[in-house]
């Protein structure tokens, strides 16, 4: 399990990309299906990255169990 001791705060689309390893597209996609809730602050869409590790913490969980790797 992921344990996040500090806010991470906001990440840009490219920021996340690179934090997941995925492209910008993959990320955007994922962003306007409503997979990943993001915001937009000003015109640029911003992703909360404390938000976004606890749902896919709590997704990883479901896929394995809750068994630890």
């Amino acid at each position: 399990m992921i344990a996040v001791k500090r806010p991470i705060g906001f990440a840009t689309v490219d920021q996340c990309a690179d934090f997941f390893g995925l492209t910008q597209r993959e990320v955007k996609q994922k962003a306007q299906s409503g997979d990943w809730p993001s915001y937009f602050i000003g015109d640029r869409r911003v992703f909360d990255m404390d938000e976004l590790v606890k749902l896919l913490a709590r997704h990883s969980q479901e896929i394995t169990g809750g068994a630890s790797a």
